[in-house]
């Protein structure tokens, strides 16, 4: 739940620097909403088909962290008994990059359209990636649909408008962006370039922040006729001052201290993925890959499972095909400590997955 007792959603456009053996600043910057000292995080890639290697990245991501972990994965089946009870009882949740509009669609079925909305209004802080940013607006742009970049209007609506990522990194999104409000195929909105945020409070934006001192958001909305009007916005740079500054743009767009930005910088990673490759949280990206990004290249169903067995209490444990619906509640996996010599992802070779 968030500290301040109100609602919140932080939307990111991708490409989330991950520095080698911290945490993503945008994932510590939602969890410092909860002022909890050991919040309660769980992790949804539905987007990415439940992908088991970005499962395990992402604990991975968080062995030593104060946080305790849990994950929530829909196929081929839900891995706990009672996913509302899972959801509800966390302090944050983090949707990750893929497919939105599979996404949104295995969420309907299961219910989760329904529950994240409770977890909403319950004040436990939302936040994605790309696809787990749009998913949040009434709709936005997705390479869901194939390899050309379309509209997507199937969100759940918490918030009003659309939402665009990856306003920087691909050519097409832009120009697709203010078609489509242009046309009123989509409402106006927030565009994100990789690295960039839009935070929520309750129904209103906020405040706009960044991981590295280059990432923008813009206000993009409909004007007269079938025009489209491109605001620049302030931007907060999450991380060092000094960076920032160094960093900064030599003109264009306001800046807000350290938010200061421009072009150039190094697109960061997904939870278990180095700088310099591109992340699962990316989403829309590439062509066969879906509003997401990298994921590393070993580990499969049995690997997640064994690792969550380390990690979770005694009394939790993921459903296997053999489990009925009735029993204990859901899995809450506690990171305690560092993973064991050998298991860190971070050696391990990549390979690029979109969302």
């Amino acid at each position: 739940m968030a500290a301040d007792g109100r609602r919140h959603i932080i939307a990111i456009g991708g490409g989330m620097l991950v520095p080698d053996g911290t945490v993503p600043l945008h994932l510590e910057d939602a969890l410092r909403l909860t002022g909890q000292r050991r919040p309660r995080l769980c992790a949804l890639n539905t987007a990415g088909g439940d992908d088991p290697r970005w499962t395990l990245a992402m604990y991975d991501r968080f062995a030593g962290h104060p946080a305790r972990v849990s994950h929530l994965a829909l196929f081929p089946m839900p891995n706990v008994r009672d996913p509302e009870d899972l959801l509800l009882s966390q302090d944050a949740i983090f949707v990750g990059g893929g497919s939105v509009a599979n996404m949104l669609a295995v969420w309907r079925v299961h219910g989760l359209d329904v529950i994240l909305r409770k977890a909403w209004q319950a004040g436990i802080v939302l936040t994605g990636s790309s696809a787990g940013g749009i998913c949040w607006f009434e709709g936005g742009t997705t390479d869901s649909f194939g390899r050309e970049l379309r509209a997507f209007t199937g969100g759940l609506g918490l918030l009003p408008g659309s939402y665009c990522p990856h306003y920087d990194s691909e050519a097409g999104r832009r120009s697709l962006y203010h078609r489509l409000i242009g046309d009123g195929t989509l409402p106006g909105g927030i565009a994100c370039d990789d690295g960039a945020a839009a935070h929520f409070t309750d129904d209103t934006l906020t405040e706009l922040i960044a991981d590295r001192p280059t990432a923008r958001a813009y206000r993009v909305s409909r004007s007269a006729g079938r025009g489209v009007t491109e605001t620049p916005l302030d931007t907060r740079y999450l991380g060092d001052p000094a960076l920032a500054l160094a960093g900064a743009p030599a003109g264009g767009g306001a800046v807000q201290g350290p938010g200061q930005r421009g072009k150039g910088a190094q697109r960061e990673q997904p939870p278990g993925v180095h700088a310099g490759h591109v992340d699962q949280q990316g989403g829309d990206r590439q062509p066969g890959h879906h509003d997401g990004g990298d994921l590393p290249v070993v580990a499969d169903h049995e690997v997640v499972q064994e690792r969550s067995e380390r990690l979770q209490g005694p009394h939790h444990r993921p459903v296997t095909s053999s489990d009925s619906v009735a029993g204990p509640g859901a899995v809450a996996v506690a990171v305690a400590g560092p993973a064991e010599p050998g298991a860190s992802l971070a050696s391990r070779p990549r390979r690029s997955q979109a969302a």
